[in-house]
């Protein structure tokens, strides 16, 4: 799943309680939301349940991803519902739910600023990171932190690329960080790209 999002959440499990905090409602219907933006499968099928016309692929694809983008903004405004209380404290779990805001309107740019909401989430990141080391925080906390960032700087990096201005989130350095080759390849890659554009 998404290196920001921590498995054990009780909302995550098979059984989704029924008592769920505003946060955990925001975060599971955002998580629904992206989800829903994946493009479906294009293979035929003969099921008489679905509706498209069976003329051909196209047909049924258009109507996936139109049945698709329904749910996902039925869920993206059912998620919208609790994001004043799902921001309301400076909290892992606050970021997450910034962070996937700015995820989806990666999917649907109509959704929302995803340079308004990496922004915000620097910030937050900036002042979660400062207040971690000050106080302690748990390797748990620790880790998500580090996943968080690494997920900022990408997402922000690739829209300074996107519209030509310089990157403002410093690149996750650090001795004991565990980057995946996937990382150091997309860490390189816009280290070499600003490098041609400053020459």
């Amino acid at each position: 799943m998404y290196p920001i999002v921590d498995s054990s959440q009780r909302y995550l499990g098979l059984d989704v309680p029924t008592d769920l905090a505003p946060i955990e409602t925001f975060s599971l219907n955002m998580i629904y939301s992206i989800a829903c933006h994946v493009i479906p499968n294009s293979a035929k099928r003969q099921d008489a349940r679905n509706l498209w016309q069976s003329s051909g692929k196209q047909a049924h694809y258009q109507a996936n991803c139109l049945k698709y983008r329904n749910l996902a903004s039925k869920f993206y405004d059912k998620a919208m519902n609790h994001v004043e209380a799902a921001t309301l404290e400076p909290t892992i779990d606050t970021l997450r739910a910034v962070l996937l805001m700015a995820i989806n309107s990666l999917f649907d740019p109509k959704a929302g600023n995803v340079g308004q909401q990496i922004a915000l989430a620097a910030r937050m990141a900036y002042s979660l990171e400062a207040t971690a080391e000050q106080e302690g925080s748990t390797p748990s906390d620790t880790e998500m932190l580090r996943n968080m960032h690494m997920t900022i700087f990408s997402i922000e990096n690739e829209i300074a690329s996107t519209l030509d201005r310089p990157a403002t989130f410093p690149e996750p350095v650090s001795p004991d960080m565990k980057l995946s080759d996937f990382d150091l390849t997309l860490i390189g890659l816009g280290a070499m790209l600003r490098q041609e554009q400053t020459s």
